[in-house]
């Protein structure tokens, strides 16, 4: 969280897109290794995550890293 807070203030949108991807990938490790009601809560919190890194990466025109 700190890594991205630093990069929006830097807006540097590369970064952001990389922080946002990177705490996407550790809200879904963890959907498989607790209970269901927070497996549910992971889940939401990773796609929001990769959505947001994924509307940087258009903004980039880089949709394929």
């Amino acid at each position: 969280m700190q890594s991205l807070k630093i990069v929006e203030d830097l807006r540097d949108t590369m970064q952001i897109s990389k922080a946002l991807n990177n705490l996407g990938q550790t809200y879904s490790i963890q959907v498989d290794t607790i209970n269901n009601k927070a497996n549910q809560y992971n889940f939401n919190k990773a796609l929001d995550y990769f959505n947001k890194a994924f509307s940087y990466k258009q903004k980039l025109n880089d949709t394929l890293t």
